[in-house]
C-alpha cells in the first residue's frame, strides 16, 4: 500500500441492495461488508486503501458517493433528489454516481429505462 485512501459512501434505501453492491464492488463475500469496510483496491496501477461507508448520515467527508436506486421499487427516482442533496453536504466536490440495482430482474422491475430520462 502506497499511502493512498479513498472514502466512498455508498447511500440508497433499505433492501436496495447496498452490501452486494459493496461485496461486488470489492470482491469480498457479503458477510465480510460491515457498516464501514475497507479493502486494498489497484486502482492505475497503484494499491488504494477504499473505505466504503453505507448509508452516511453522520459522515463529513468523502472523496465519492455513490446512490442507489432499486428498479424493482416504483417511487425509487422520487428520493433520488433527497439523496444527491445528502451526498453534497458530505463534500460538494466529491464525484457522485447514481446506480439502478436489480435492473436484472425484469419481471419485478418498476422504474422504466424512460422514467429517468431528462429533457
Amino acid at each position: 500500500m502506497d499511502g493512498s485512501r479513498v472514502t466512498v459512501v455508498v447511500h440508497g434505501g433499505k433492501e436496495v441492495g447496498k452490501t452486494t453492491f459493496i461485496a461486488h464492488s470489492l470482491e469480498l463475500y457479503k458477510s465480510e461488508v460491515g457498516p464501514e469496510t475497507t479493502a486494498a483496491v489497484h486502482i492505475c496501477g497503484r494499491d488504494v486503501a477504499v473505505t466504503v461507508i453505507r448509508n452516511p448520515e453522520k459522515l463529513t467527508s468523502a472523496h465519492v458517493a455513490i446512490v442507489l436506486i432499486d428498479l424493482t421499487v416504483k417511487d425509487a427516482l422520487r428520493e433520488l433528489p433527497g439523496s444527491l442533496e445528502m451526498a453534497q453536504r458530505i463534500n460538494p466536490r466529491a464525484v457522485c454516481a447514481v446506480v439502478a440495482t436489480k435492473a436484472d430482474l425484469y419481471r419485478l422491475r418498476k422504474v422504466a429505462t424512460e422514467d429517468g430520462v431528462v429533457s
